[in-house]
């Protein structure tokens, strides 16, 4: 049996717990990686390329460079609070996580793309920009709740005549003919074994 394997005829399971410390550690460096990744992208959209940038209601971003990536920052602590609801109450937390953060991202890009403002460069390049920030986001997040979360594998069951020994799956009563040796502690006797 492995370490997180267990006995289900015993009723015990391994429980599992969220690091809610480490969990906002990883949120906090992602909104300051998304925050990142949205500076350089409005350097690179607005700067280079010259295309302007449009909100998700369609309208064009005034001061782009700090409005983008506050928002990206600001969705990616949205984010970890989700991740971490989602951790506390679903079995399997990453899968519901990318799920609902792919729907978001889908919803996005569709709003980009259904408004009336800017021409179809601005709205390709705004999408593609919404696009790597949520890639980024949700990336980051998944790899951290990885590391957020600890199992606690459960005290084994011993039933009578077995030990604590190094093979649990074995019996750890000794030979008939080398009961008289041993002490309690399985210890004594010229032929000593632990078996503890």
């Amino acid at each position: 049996m492995s370490q997180y394997e267990y006995d289900q005829s015993y009723g015990t399971e391994p429980t599992r717990k969220v690091d809610a410390g480490k969990l906002w550690a990883g949120g906090l460096a992602t909104a300051l990686v998304a925050a990142g990744v949205g500076v350089a992208g409005v350097l690179a959209i607005r700067g280079l390329l010259k295309i302007a940038i449009l909100s998700g209601r369609g309208q064009l971003v005034n001061e782009a460079i700090l409005t983008v990536p506050i928002a990206a920052a600001a969705a990616a602590l949205i984010a970890t609070g989700l991740l971490n609801l989602l951790m506390i109450s679903t079995p399997r937390p990453s899968l519901f996580f990318n799920s609902l953060a792919g729907v978001v991202l889908v919803v996005m890009v569709l709003l980009v793309f259904l408004a009336n403002a800017g021409d179809l460069a601005d709205k390709i390049a705004t999408a593609a920009l919404y696009l790597l920030i949520g890639l980024v986001i949700m990336g980051l997040l998944t790899g951290v709740a990885r590391t957020a979360i600890k199992v606690v594998p459960p005290a084994q069951y011993m039933p009578p005549g077995r030990g604590p020994g190094p093979y649990p799956d074995q019996t750890q009563v000794m030979p008939p003919q080398q009961q008289g040796g041993y002490d309690q502690y399985g210890q004594g006797g010229s032929d000593r074994r632990d078996y503890y």
